[in-house]
């Protein structure tokens, strides 16, 4: 997550900075699209910059917080799963072999 981050931060500088050159050094170019005025080419540029921020910004969160939900759900699923083998294991005690030839007897204490 801190990888995406920082790859985020940096595209973001380097559209502000696209977006600044093009207010500085063509200001006068301008882009009509049917229906709409016709607005500076770094007006429409930062316009679509803002919007995949915004969509990034509510995307993210809503990433995290089902990888959240998800966890706490796996979570749960790994409790009862080991609750259930400890009553399972209560129940049924590990059965030793008991090899006939072998005495045992004298092995307590190691």
């Amino acid at each position: 997550m801190r990888v995406l981050a920082w790859v985020f931060t940096v595209l973001l500088l380097v559209a502000l900075a696209v977006v600044g050159a093009l207010a500085l050094w063509q200001p006068e170019v301008q882009l009509a699209l049917p229906g709409l005025p016709a607005l500076p080419v770094w007006i429409w540029v930062g316009g679509a910059l803002l919007y995949g921020a915004l969509l990034v910004f509510i995307w993210l969160p809503a990433l995290h917080l089902r990888a959240q939900a998800e966890r706490r759900a796996l979570m749960r699923e790994k409790a009862r799963l080991e609750e259930e083998l400890k009553s399972l294991r209560a129940e049924l005690p590990e059965e030793v072999p008991r090899i006939p030839d072998r005495n045992l007897e004298g092995l307590e204490g190691v």
